[in-house]
Protein backbone atom coordinates (compact mmCIF):
# COMPACT_ATOMS: atom_id res chain seq x y z
CA UNK A 1 0.00 0.00 0.00
CA UNK A 2 1.40 3.06 -1.01
CA UNK A 3 1.92 6.34 1.86
CA UNK A 4 -0.25 9.39 0.23
CA UNK A 5 0.18 13.06 1.47
CA UNK A 6 -2.61 15.20 1.53
CA UNK A 7 -2.18 18.59 0.33
CA UNK A 8 -5.50 21.08 1.78
CA UNK A 9 -5.83 24.71 0.04
CA UNK A 10 -8.78 26.43 1.83
CA UNK A 11 -9.76 29.27 -0.41
CA UNK A 12 -12.59 31.41 0.86
CA UNK A 13 -15.38 29.00 0.92
CA UNK A 14 -14.07 26.10 -1.45
CA UNK A 15 -10.97 24.29 -0.87
CA UNK A 16 -8.89 22.18 -2.85
CA UNK A 17 -7.45 19.01 -2.01
CA UNK A 18 -4.49 17.02 -3.96
CA UNK A 19 -3.55 13.96 -2.84
CA UNK A 20 0.15 12.99 -4.03
CA UNK A 21 1.10 9.57 -3.63
CA UNK A 22 4.79 8.54 -2.66
CA UNK A 23 6.97 5.95 -0.97
CA UNK A 24 7.23 8.11 1.99
CA UNK A 25 5.04 7.98 5.39
CA UNK A 26 4.99 11.98 5.75
CA UNK A 27 1.92 13.30 5.78
CA UNK A 28 1.84 16.78 5.04
CA UNK A 29 -1.07 19.48 5.46
CA UNK A 30 -0.53 22.90 3.96
CA UNK A 31 -3.29 25.27 4.89
CA UNK A 32 -3.52 28.96 3.14
CA UNK A 33 -5.65 31.03 5.72
CA UNK A 34 -7.60 33.72 3.54
CA UNK A 35 -7.93 36.47 6.49
CA UNK A 36 -11.29 38.26 6.94
CA UNK A 37 -11.35 41.36 6.25
CA UNK A 38 -12.95 43.71 8.96
CA UNK A 39 -15.25 46.73 7.63
CA UNK A 40 -16.13 50.17 9.20
CA UNK A 41 -17.33 53.42 8.85
CA UNK A 42 -17.39 56.07 11.47
CA UNK A 43 -20.61 56.46 13.59
CA UNK A 44 -21.00 60.37 14.58
CA UNK A 45 -23.42 59.28 16.70
CA UNK A 46 -21.20 56.50 18.57
CA UNK A 47 -18.75 58.79 17.82
CA UNK A 48 -16.79 55.35 16.38
CA UNK A 49 -15.80 53.03 14.39
CA UNK A 50 -18.94 50.80 13.72
CA UNK A 51 -18.22 47.65 11.94
CA UNK A 52 -20.41 46.24 8.99
CA UNK A 53 -18.43 43.10 8.49
CA UNK A 54 -16.65 41.57 11.80
CA UNK A 55 -14.99 37.96 12.04
CA UNK A 56 -18.33 37.13 14.83
CA UNK A 57 -21.10 38.98 14.55
CA UNK A 58 -22.97 40.08 17.19
CA UNK A 59 -25.51 38.05 18.66
CA UNK A 60 -28.93 38.09 20.27
CA UNK A 61 -28.36 35.61 23.54
CA UNK A 62 -28.95 32.18 22.98
CA UNK A 63 -28.85 32.81 18.82
CA UNK A 64 -30.99 33.39 16.13
CA UNK A 65 -33.98 31.39 17.85
CA UNK A 66 -33.76 32.58 20.91
CA UNK A 67 -34.13 36.18 18.82
CA UNK A 68 -37.48 35.46 17.23
CA UNK A 69 -39.20 33.88 20.03
CA UNK A 70 -38.35 37.04 21.51
CA UNK A 71 -40.08 39.50 18.92
CA UNK A 72 -42.64 37.12 18.49
CA UNK A 73 -43.99 37.35 22.50
CA UNK A 74 -43.56 41.06 22.71
CA UNK A 75 -44.81 42.49 19.34
CA UNK A 76 -47.89 43.24 19.03
CA UNK A 77 -49.70 43.99 15.73
CA UNK A 78 -53.22 45.13 15.53
CA UNK A 79 -54.83 44.63 11.58
CA UNK A 80 -54.65 48.79 11.21
CA UNK A 81 -50.90 48.56 11.32
CA UNK A 82 -50.79 46.79 8.39
CA UNK A 83 -51.40 48.41 5.03
CA UNK A 84 -54.68 48.60 3.69
CA UNK A 85 -56.33 45.24 1.51
CA UNK A 86 -52.77 43.43 2.55
CA UNK A 87 -52.34 40.53 5.03
CA UNK A 88 -48.51 40.83 5.00
CA UNK A 89 -46.08 43.21 5.59
CA UNK A 90 -42.17 43.07 6.28
CA UNK A 91 -40.22 45.90 7.71
CA UNK A 92 -36.37 45.82 7.66
CA UNK A 93 -34.53 47.74 10.19
CA UNK A 94 -30.92 48.42 10.98
CA UNK A 95 -29.32 48.28 14.72
CA UNK A 96 -26.57 49.39 15.90
CA UNK A 97 -24.72 47.19 18.80
CA UNK A 98 -22.18 49.04 20.78
CA UNK A 99 -19.22 47.23 22.43
CA UNK A 100 -21.17 46.85 25.54
CA UNK A 101 -24.04 44.82 23.68
CA UNK A 102 -26.27 47.20 23.96
CA UNK A 103 -28.66 48.30 20.91
CA UNK A 104 -27.97 51.63 19.46
CA UNK A 105 -30.21 54.00 17.09
CA UNK A 106 -32.63 51.34 15.77
CA UNK A 107 -33.07 52.73 12.04
CA UNK A 108 -36.00 52.31 9.59
CA UNK A 109 -35.64 53.42 6.22
CA UNK A 110 -32.16 54.66 7.54
CA UNK A 111 -34.05 56.97 10.15
CA UNK A 112 -33.45 57.37 13.59
CA UNK A 113 -36.43 59.81 13.78
CA UNK A 114 -39.17 58.30 15.65
CA UNK A 115 -42.18 60.74 14.41
CA UNK A 116 -41.24 59.46 10.85
CA UNK A 117 -41.76 55.51 12.02
CA UNK A 118 -44.74 54.15 10.91
CA UNK A 119 -46.91 52.76 13.46
CA UNK A 120 -45.84 48.81 13.07
CA UNK A 121 -42.15 50.46 13.39
CA UNK A 122 -43.12 52.20 16.40
CA UNK A 123 -43.87 49.13 17.65
CA UNK A 124 -41.19 47.54 17.12
CA UNK A 125 -38.81 50.50 18.26
CA UNK A 126 -40.67 49.55 21.55
CA UNK A 127 -39.97 46.14 21.94
CA UNK A 128 -36.31 46.25 20.27
CA UNK A 129 -35.49 48.91 23.50
CA UNK A 130 -37.24 45.93 25.82
CA UNK A 131 -34.19 43.76 24.47
CA UNK A 132 -31.43 42.30 26.96
CA UNK A 133 -27.86 43.20 25.99
CA UNK A 134 -26.24 41.10 22.70
CA UNK A 135 -22.84 39.63 22.88
CA UNK A 136 -20.97 42.40 20.52
CA UNK A 137 -19.22 41.41 17.99
CA UNK A 138 -15.17 40.91 17.17
CA UNK A 139 -12.96 42.07 15.03
CA UNK A 140 -8.40 40.77 15.23
CA UNK A 141 -9.62 39.36 18.83
CA UNK A 142 -11.25 43.68 19.73
CA UNK A 143 -14.65 43.56 20.96
CA UNK A 144 -16.19 46.06 18.66
CA UNK A 145 -19.60 47.71 17.82
CA UNK A 146 -21.62 46.26 15.10
CA UNK A 147 -24.17 47.00 12.68
CA UNK A 148 -26.58 44.33 12.21
CA UNK A 149 -29.72 44.35 9.78
CA UNK A 150 -32.68 42.24 10.16
CA UNK A 151 -36.29 41.82 9.07
CA UNK A 152 -39.47 41.35 10.67
CA UNK A 153 -42.44 40.01 8.61
CA UNK A 154 -46.06 40.59 9.61
CA UNK A 155 -48.67 37.86 8.74
CA UNK A 156 -52.34 38.56 9.43
CA UNK A 157 -53.56 35.19 8.06
CA UNK A 158 -55.15 33.48 11.49
CA UNK A 159 -53.34 29.38 12.17
CA UNK A 160 -55.08 26.49 10.83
Amino acid sequence: MKNCTLYIFPILFLTLSTISCKNSIAVKTAALQAKKVCNSYFSDLLNKQVYTRMEIEPEFPGGMSQYVKFMNRHVRVTPEMIEKGSRQTSVGFILMIDTDGQIKYPAFHGSIDTTEFNPLEKEIYRVLKLMPKWTPGMCNGKTVAGEVKRSMTVNLEKGK
